[in-house]
């Protein structure tokens, strides 16, 4: 027997707030194990427990402000400065879509430098009261 869209909807609703009810206990989990493990300044450690093993990762994220990165680049010698230019390519969605449509050609020719792949599709549902 299919399903209507109503009770896919009501499943749907429930999935997640067992999801979120879920992850709300794992992480509440995680925060009192890194409490009795620690956390590394920066980097990894591996604890061995009876039957586990618990490796426990620290990343730090680092952004650099351009502007204030100019002021002081030149006071670091190159040999020793942390940070490199990147050149990085992005692509605009719309512009590819008005290229496929108006301009099959360059669409074409793009597709050979470029990468199309379906992302996830997204499925929002809320309860109406």
């Amino acid at each position: 027997m299919q399903k209507t869209i109503e009770q896919l909807c009501a499943m749907l609703i429930n999935a997640k707030q067992a999801e979120a009810s879920a992850n709300e206990l794992r992480v509440g989990i995680e925060r009192e194990l890194l409490a009795v493990t620690g956390i590394p300044e920066e980097g990894s450690q591996t604890i061995d427990a009876e039957g586990f093993k618990i490796r426990v990762e620290q990343k730090i994220n680092r952004k650099i402000d351009k502007k204030a990165w100019e002021l002081i680049a030149e006071q670091i010698p190159e040999a020793l400065r942390p940070v490199t230019i990147v050149e990085e390519y992005k692509v605009d969605g719309k512009g590819v879509r008005w290229l496929k449509e108006q301009e099959p050609g360059f669409y074409k020719l793009l597709c050979g430098a470029m990468e199309e792949k379906p992302a996830k599709p997204s499925v929002k549902v809320e309860e109406v009261k």
